[in-house]
């Protein structure tokens, strides 16, 4: 309970600082500072070592010379991609148009070495089933974070508070994760360390690759047609729903996964009832938690920000239902994962890419192309890809049909029921009336799922796997507040 709790904390703080610095900064500056973000995401996908599921799937200790090895990976990776960073900057900066790219992507890739240079205790804790280190690293991260891109954007109002408070989080982090270790880690590499390590992740790095264009490729499209200044807004619209995105990403890497490593190493199905309820559970509260977000995205955008953001109370509810169908989709993919079988992802991905820019390709030709069909499609593609991944995790026996049925049901159900609900009383009462009264109905909503399934955690016999704080990007990798 106490990781969800502080995995919500840090994403309000997250979407606190950005409400204030709407009020300093000017939409283009969210829009340079996001697409700044994606590349470095980009190119993280790209070098993705699958270091942190190596180690965490590790049996039994690893020696030191492992320890090292891992370690120089981590470092190396780091410093290839900040320098790709500062190569490809003046490239960025000519196919967007905004020549402000060249200075801001090479800054901020300054944090990606720093990644590299953090100590891996966080990740050998997780191992230990101790999450309390990095889930506290992560939080001291957010808030020193945000604590600097409010006092430089105070000073100073432009995307540089951005980067730089994000760099003052990462400098904190590498810091704090050597704070009471004794191991100091040394540039080394076992023989025979990075052939074994390459052969784990050839079908994980394509995958992560595609899974980036796959997921990102709405954020590398929009400002190409659509401009930096509304895809400030389009970013901004997102913070409301990347909260049960947050959750259920944490849920997913740090329950869900090793629990179907336990199952699917003592050789049973995971469409069996004990692998099964977790997920139906967990999807059960993300339909919750985005119904609400659908809902209370109109009151709470013309309520809290200002006026050059107001499309984003537009833009906010159809995200919401992309990420549920993210979100189940992302839960679904796991298996295929932990079982080897990352083509299945990969392939995925590719048809997720495929048919997005398929649909955006006849929009354009039908000269039809504004920035609310452009989400329309968006949210479309996930639905379809979704709906996929359904079909294909049955056949491997995945998944069953009742479980996907549920929380779909009630996703739809509770969207319907929570938008009238705020409608109405937002027409009648007002904004901070709307957002209190559907605070209480949905806060209700999940008390009754806590009190009647308690928190999704995954069962094996005896053996309960509870969560942690981990998330979809590796331990410590740069998360900027955006």
């Amino acid at each position: 309970m106490a990781v969800f709790l502080v995995t919500l904390a840090s994403y309000v703080l997250r979407l606190v600082s950005n409400v204030a610095l709407s009020y300093v900064l000017y939409p283009e500056a969210f829009g340079l500072v996001a697409i700044t973000t994606t590349v470095m995401v980009g190119l993280q996908n790209l070098f993705d070592t699958a270091m942190y599921v190596g180690m965490v799937g590790r049996k039994g200790d690893i020696p030191r010379a492992e320890l090292d090895s891992f370690w120089t990976l981590q470092f190396g990776r780091g410093v290839v991609i900040t320098a790709l960073s500062f190569a490809l900057g003046p490239l960025i900066a000519w196919i967007y148009g905004e020549p402000e790219l060249t200075f801001l992507l090479g800054a901020g890739s300054l944090s990606l070495l720093l990644n590299g240079l953090a100590s891996l205790r966080p990740i050998l804790e997780v191992r230990k089933g101790r999450p309390e280190l990095l889930m506290n690293l992560e939080v001291a991260r957010q808030v020193l974070s945000a604590i600097g891109i409010i006092a430089v954007g105070l000073y100073y109002p432009s995307p540089w508070a951005i980067v730089w408070g994000g760099l003052i989080g990462g400098i904190a982090y590498v810091i704090l994760s050597y704070w009471g270790d004794s191991y100091r880690p040394r540039i080394f590499m076992q023989r025979g360390f990075m052939s074994e390590q390459l052969r784990f992740m050839r079908w994980f790095q394509v995958a992560s690759m595609f899974s980036f264009m796959g997921a990102q490729v709405d954020k590398i499209v929009f400002p190409l047609f659509f401009g930096a200044s509304l895809f400030g807004v389009y970013t901004i619209a997102q913070t409301l729903a990347m909260i049960p995105l947050a959750l259920g990403q944490r849920w997913a890497f740090q329950v869900f996964m090793p629990a179907i490593q336990r199952i699917l190493h003592d050789g049973d199905r995971l469409d069996h009832v004990d692998a099964l309820r977790p997920r139906m559970i967990a999807m059960t509260y993300a339909a919750i938690l985005c119904a609400g977000v659908v809902a209370a995205s109109g009151p709470f955008f013309s309520w809290v920000y200002p006026a050059d953001f107001a499309l984003a109370a537009t833009f906010s509810p159809l995200m919401a239902v992309a990420i549920f169908f993210n979100l189940s989709e992302a839960a679904l993919r796991q298996p295929f994962i932990v079982s080897r079988r990352q083509m299945f992802d990969a392939l995925g991905e590719v048809s997720r890419l495929a048919i997005f820019l398929s649909l955006i390709g006849i929009l354009i030709y039908g000269r039809e192309a504004d920035a609310m069909r452009y989400i329309q499609i968006y949210v479309v593609t996930q639905i379809i890809v979704y709906f996929a991944y359904v079909v294909l995790a049955r056949g491997f026996h995945f998944t069953r049909l009742r479980g996907e049925a549920i929380p779909l049901l009630a996703f739809i159900v509770l969207s319907a029921v929570f938008y009238g609900l705020a409608q109405v009383s937002w027409a009648a009462l007002g904004p901070v009336a709307a957002l209190l009264i559907l605070g209480i109905v949905g806060g209700a909503a999940l008390l009754l799922m806590f009190r009647r399934y308690g928190l999704p955690r995954a069962h094996r016999g005896d053996e309960t796997v509870a969560g942690d704080a981990g998330a979809e990007r590796q331990p410590g990798e740069a998360a900027t507040v955006v």
